[in-house]
């Protein structure tokens, strides 16, 4: 399998492990519930730092679950995680800077947490 394809799924298994689905930016489908995870996909080789972005969604009155996903990824990340890639080779993800940042939204009801992650892709 190639190096790309490689990513993608791999990058699939990694955020749809966090108990709420995931899905490729600007590739939600239509009526997804909430809570969900949106993620950005690039490629680029070896030791090069590829830019991740991902964006949490909830909806609720409160930040409580925003915050507890947000957490529930950072910690997983710590200082740096190593991921298996689904054909091989590994993508090892570190958390960026600023690691999370939340957007407001005219929907007062719509929470949404902009996650940055740097990985390095090691097929």
């Amino acid at each position: 399998m190639g190096n790309f394809t490689n990513l993608s799924k791999t990058l699939y298994n990694y955020f749809n492990s966090f108990g709420v689905p995931a899905y490729l930016e600007y590739n939600i489908p239509v009526g997804a519930t909430f809570p969900y995870i949106s993620y950005t996909l690039s490629y680029e080789d070896g030791y090069i730092d590829n830019l991740i972005q991902a964006r949490i969604w909830t909806k609720s009155s409160g930040l409580t679950q925003l915050a507890t996903l947000a957490d529930k990824i950072g910690d997983n990340i710590g200082s740096g995680i190593t991921v298996n890639g689904v054909d091989g080779g590994t993508v090892w993800i570190k958390k960026g800077s600023p690691f999370v940042q939340f957007v407001p939204e005219d929907d007062t009801t719509l929470k949404v947490a902009y996650l940055t992650l740097t990985t390095n892709i090691l097929f």
